[in-house]
């Protein structure tokens, strides 16, 4: 297995293991994001050169908080693929890719009914908090010629 920080060359790969995880995006804005966004890493992962997972990250900061951390955003391995520490060596990347950048706070959240995740992700150390994640989507707003 090889697992390493995503390149340009891996968005179309990316972009069919996005799809597999029902996230909707396009290969340029796959692209855009690995080229431009400084505040994102992405893990992938390679298994007799086929990428079969990946991990996507963000760093947050803010004025609220004495120091930097990353939310991990996406996890997916491909199945057929689960079970064989693919899930584990993506976080271990992202974890010490990140602390090389001085992150050594991280937030996920997974859904309640995942618990092959909770499993992993309690085996590397995360713990279950009293956070309650919540959701809103606004109404989009049309930037004017000023705005």
């Amino acid at each position: 297995m090889l697992v390493r920080t995503a390149r340009i060359e891996d968005a179309d790969a990316l972009f069919e293991l996005n799809l597999l995880f029902e996230n909707e995006t396009s290969i340029e804005q796959i692209k855009k994001s690995l080229l431009e966004n400084d505040r994102e890493t992405v893990c992938i992962a390679f298994i007799d050169g086929i990428a079969v997972g990946y991990c996507c990250g963000s760093i947050v900061k803010s004025m609220c908080y004495k120091e930097n951390r990353a939310d991990i955003e996406s996890l997916y391995v491909k199945e057929g693929y689960r079970k064989r520490g693919v899930g584990k060596a993506l976080m271990l990347c992202m974890e010490n890719t990140l602390a090389v950048l001085g992150i050594y706070h991280f937030h996920l959240n997974t859904n309640l009914t995942n618990k092959n995740a909770q499993q992993l992700y309690k085996e590397i150390g995360y713990e279950k908090t009293n956070e309650i994640l919540m959701h809103k989507s606004v109404a989009r707003v049309q930037r004017g010629e000023n705005g």
